[in-house]
């Protein structure tokens, strides 16, 4: 994905919440089977980013993609039995 914002900036950001109200709840959605272009290292990067963070709750799922976006032009080059595995790893 293009994100414009970087992974340090959402931390900070985060981190600033909790100082701000410590009893705040965080949560999330993550694509985390078969984006795109993704490779096992960008996977270990959201990982990290999830324990990192510690979200309270977040909803994971395969990616699937939707008509007229750039992701749907995309090769798809993730096998389905990966994308099940890397969906069965995220557990918050």
């Amino acid at each position: 994905m293009e994100r414009k914002h970087k992974v340090e900036l959402y931390i900070d950001r985060i981190n600033k919440l909790r100082s701000l109200r410590p009893d705040i709840s965080i949560s999330s959605d993550f694509i985390v089977g078969g984006f795109p272009g993704e490779t096992d290292s960008d996977f270990k990067e959201t990982l990290d980013l999830i324990d990192t963070i510690g979200f309270d709750q977040s909803f994971s799922f395969i990616f699937s993609p939707r008509p007229n976006t750039p992701a749907s032009e995309m090769e798809d080059t993730t096998d389905y039995k990966t994308k099940l595995q890397r969906l069965g790893s995220v557990a918050i």
